[in-house]
């Protein structure tokens, strides 16, 4: 190559350069802005499940309604729970009764 070329071929690399890191600059932007976006989300979660945890069980030792639901449901699949197995043993020992017979 000579000197002409050389010097040709060193602007458009030079050019070349300064595109990527203007391409890069430009996601690193996003990112950022990406970065800043998430950390908005992870604040708000983290103040979410703050207000929960205090929702649950509030300072003066009071239940919360989500908290009273959830035992109510409980105690009534308790009571299914219980009547099926008063269902179970009658049938158990009608089958006992029956086979004896």
């Amino acid at each position: 190559m000579t000197i002409e070329e050389n010097i040709v071929h060193l602007k458009s690399q030079k050019e070349l350069f300064k595109l990527t890191i203007v391409r890069k600059e430009n996601q690193i932007q996003k990112l950022e802005e990406k970065l800043g976006r998430l950390s908005s989300g992870i604040t708000t979660l983290q103040s979410l499940a703050i207000a929960f945890r205090a929702d649950i069980y509030k300072l003066n030792g009071e239940i919360s309604d989500s908290e009273i639901e959830r035992k109510i449901f409980l105690k009534v699949q308790l009571k299914n729970y219980a009547t099926c197995l008063e269902n179970f043993y009658l049938l158990k020992d009608n089958l006992i009764r029956l086979s004896a017979d």
